[in-house]
């Protein structure tokens, strides 16, 4: 959320408008949000935080009994509270007289009229002794005077500080007030005769089921003049009352008692939403995302600008929703369509349960204004990118003013494709195949333009100033964000931009926020190796742990989706995941990942190794990929194992190949990306060899068993392979090719690694065809050759077809 911490305010109240603050307020029906969500791994650092990151995001949900909780670990008191009345009032039920209706004929001033929030000279209400917050609320009038409000029983309590204003010279007016309650004679209190210069007085009164309150000033028996007399902070508080808290979590500060908002700030929850999903958070994303929609209003001081900030009952935050930077306008329409794809709930995209367009649609019209609307507002050169000068073109605060400010930025752009892209697959699901299209083809063009005009030199540009000078220096977000948000090249050009991102990262420590985007930004891109260096620094990072949510939620979403490249598309019942391990996280497994009406284990075995269990929920096609190329996967269902075709195609720049299983209710699969030998060039080659066919140019065949994979050879052979210690296990299926009679031919196969003489495997007696296969599992760790040979036997070589069928190295 940035938006600095030294702009926080501690706000100091009146003692007698908070005492026993939220004791005394009905539960809020909402609970907390659960989630049944666990990760584990070969990680002991990785298992701990990830289950610290749980812990605390939950926490952040937005409940009352959290809200008091996080108010008690940062200190907060009745007294010294961490938050404006603005906000306060709402979560105890107060409500000040000044915003209610008093009964017109029965309310009067001695001189002048009763005003609302000004003494009755018009003046700022100011009493001695009363420490006012930012707004000062309240009723100003002059004896003889009486106010009358209907109440209807609705209140418990009222509440207020009086005296006479201090406009009064001290010593000067003399007034007593007194409050009455329904019928009644008796004053319910009376504060006696205070003149100018007295120290206020508190008021405190019991009005269960008072239907009129009567308040009252009389002129002390000595004439009105300069009787000018404040209720200051007069409120009521509402009986029965609960909190009308909408559902949302913390996106904001929640550190300590100068650095706490009970608010949730835009790019916060664009950043955080998938972490939300996974940790059960639904319905509290579709409430944020939600008033983000709603806000974004025509107007003409922040045109179609969402509020940046929302306290938790769904209003603007006091202290900065007018703030603006440009790129969370476009995350809200990326981010609101990824919910989609996560959910499968049609709402997301302006639809009905039933499929039909939801003409009242918050979210379908903000997405369409903004990339309509709010771009034309924002395209001041009319060029297509969008710009901005009124406050921050970018999400680095930091970044220079005056000349060298930003007009368009790396980042602002990077969110503007995204949206683009977006909004046209939203236009394609709600079955608007020409609007798609167009903007696909707006987001095409877009990107087209970025890589012809946004690279200099050797390197990408972060942003042009309003002078037209193009920045390449690094610039944090206006930087990292470009491969983040994939508008890069994804080739060379990317490559060499993300070692200069790691370089620049390393040099100089990002803060706690920014730092969060930066395993996504490498896991997106393949980087493994420095995804997790930069997972393992916010690991060891105490000192912002608390003070971003981010950090606990990214860090979720950033295993989840980044470290096991789950991809999900509930719309279409299907997910994709690729591995994405390194060396010191060897497995890893998640359960309970939710994506939409589907509950599903993954578990990655090394890189080249998934399963997928479908714990509940309808059938779901799983898209196994792996980054390697290969024209095979292997596929073990239950007892079955098969061989498939592998398809291939470039994810963020780097080819997978992949297959399409369906994953039935309670069914587990498992797929494995292995390296083939007959998919590998072998170094020597001492006879003939056929790949993926038998030595008579036949599919592989052993004892009636086929097989789409492996080498088919004759004795005497050898073949040789480098493996330059990269694999760990060496795999296949030997025997006599079926193609050759049953009885006939005799073989032994044999198995070296590096230089050794002494077989790592050799079948003990020589096999025939019709034989049964014989299966070889060879460790193979650290080794730099591989031979494969057969022999004859000793008795010719006729018939000797050899088949070393499903050949194969893991790593």
């Amino acid at each position: 959320m940035l938006r600095k911490a030294r702009e926080v305010k501690k706000v100091v109240l009146i003692a007698s408008m908070v005492t026993g603050m939220l004791s005394n307020v009905a539960p809020v029906p909402a609970q907390a949000a659960s989630s049944d969500l666990t990760l584990t791994s070969g990680n002991t650092s990785l298992n701990d935080y990830f289950n610290w990151a749980k812990a605390r995001a939950l926490s952040l949900d937005a409940t009352l009994d959290n809200i008091k909780a996080a108010r008690q670990s940062v200190g907060c008191t009745t007294t010294d509270g961490c938050e404006d009345p603005r906000v306060k009032n709402l979560y105890i039920g107060f409500v000040y007289l000044s915003d209610l209706n008093w009964v017109d004929g029965a309310t009067s001033s001695g001189w002048g009229t009763v005003r609302k929030d000004r003494s009755v000279a018009n003046n700022e209400l100011n009493l001695n002794g009363v420490k006012f917050p930012s707004v000062r609320k309240g009723l100003g009038t002059h004896a003889n005077s009486d106010i009358v409000y209907n109440l209807n029983g609705q209140y418990t309590r009222f509440t207020a500080n009086v005296g006479v204003d201090n406009e009064v010279s001290a010593g000067n007016g003399s007034v007593q007030f007194q409050v009455f309650l329904d019928n009644a004679t008796t004053p319910a209190f009376d504060s006696g005769k205070m003149i100018g210069g007295d120290a206020a007085k508190p008021v405190d009164v019991n009005i269960t089921g008072v239907n009129v309150l009567k308040l009252k000033v009389t002129d002390a028996g000595d004439g009105i003049s300069n009787d000018h007399a404040d209720w200051v902070n007069a409120g009521v508080y509402k009986a029965n009352y609960t909190p009308p808290l909408i559902p949302a979590y913390w996106g904001s500060y929640a550190n300590d008692i100068n650095q706490f908002r009970e608010a949730f700030c835009v790019r916060d929850i664009a950043h955080q939403s998938a972490a939300g999903h996974l940790l059960n958070m639904d319905n509290q994303n579709y409430s944020m995302f939600n008033a983000f929609a709603k806000s974004a209003k025509s107007n003409t001081s922040n045109p179609y600008w969402p509020y940046w900030s929302f306290d938790f009952f769904g209003n603007g935050y006091y202290m900065d929703k007018d703030w603006r930077e440009l790129p969370f306008p476009f995350e809200v329409v990326q981010k609101g369509y990824e919910q989609y794809l996560w959910t499968g709930q049609k709402k997301w995209i302006g639809l009905k349960d039933d499929g039909t367009i939801d003409p009242n649609s918050d979210l379908y019209t903000y997405y369409t204004n903004t990339l309509t609307s709010f771009m034309n507002n924002q395209d001041q050169n009319h060029n297509g990118v969008a710009d901005e000068t009124k406050q921050l073109a970018t999400y680095h605060e930091d970044d220079p003013q005056g000349p060298d400010k930003l007009f368009e930025s790396g980042d602002g752009i990077g969110s503007q494709y995204q949206a683009l892209l977006a909004y046209s697959k939203i236009l394609q699901a709600r079955g608007d195949a020409t609007g798609a299209t167009t903007y696909l083809t707006k987001a095409n063009n877009l990107r087209s333009y970025f890589e012809s005009y946004w690279y200099s030199g050797d390197r990408y540009v972060r942003g042009i100033t309003i002078n037209d000078t193009r920045k390449t220096d690094f610039g944090n977000e206006n930087s990292f964000f470009m491969p983040l948000k994939l508008i890069t090249d994804q080739g060379t050009r990317t490559d060499s931009y993300l070692n200069f991102i790691d370089q620049s990262i390393t040099a100089k420590a990002l803060n706690g926020e920014a730092l969060t985007y930066i395993p996504e930004m490498f896991y997106l891109h393949g980087k493994n190796d420095l995804a997790w260096k930069w997972m393992k620094v916010i690991i060891n990072n105490n000192q912002n742990k608390y003070m971003y949510p981010e950090n606990a939620f990214l860090f979720v979403s950033n295993t989840i989706t980044g470290m096991m490249g789950v991809q999900p598309d509930a719309p279409n019942q299907k997910v994709a995941t690729v591995p994405r391990l390194t060396s010191e996280v060897p497995w890893v497994q998640a359960d309970h990942v939710r994506i939409g009406g589907n509950d599903l284990k993954v578990r990655h075995d090394g890189n080249y190794k998934t399963t997928l269990t479908n714990n509940s929920g309808a059938a779901i096609n799983w898209e196994a990929q792996f980054y390697v190329n290969s024209s095979h996967l292997e596929v073990a269902n239950g007892t079955t194992t098969s061989t498939q075709t592998a398809s291939h195609k470039d994810l963020n720049g780097k080819n997978v190949s992949y297959v399409t299983v369906s994953v039935p209710a309670g069914g587990s699969v498992t797929v494995e990306a292995p390296y083939y030998l007959s998919d590998m060039n072998p170094t020597i080659v001492n006879g003939k060899m056929n790949l993926d066919r038998s030595i008579d140019n036949h599919i592989l065949k052993l004892k009636n068993k086929t097989y789409a994979k492996g080498i088919g050879t004759h004795a005497n052979s050898e073949i040789r392979y480098n493996l330059n210690g990269e694999y760990t296990t060496f795999t296949a299926t030997v025997g006599v090719d079926d193609e050759v009679a049953t009885g006939y031919g005799t073989v032994k196969f044999q198995v070296f690694l590096d230089n050794n003489t002494t077989p790592a495997f050799e079948n003990t007696a020589a096999m025939k065809s019709g034989d049964t296969p014989v299966n070889i599992n060879v460790n193979v760790t650290g080794k730099n050759t591989l031979r494969l040979v057969v022999t004859d036997n000793g008795d010719g070589i006729t018939n000797d077809h050899a088949d070393w069928a499903e050949a194969k190295l893991i790593k």
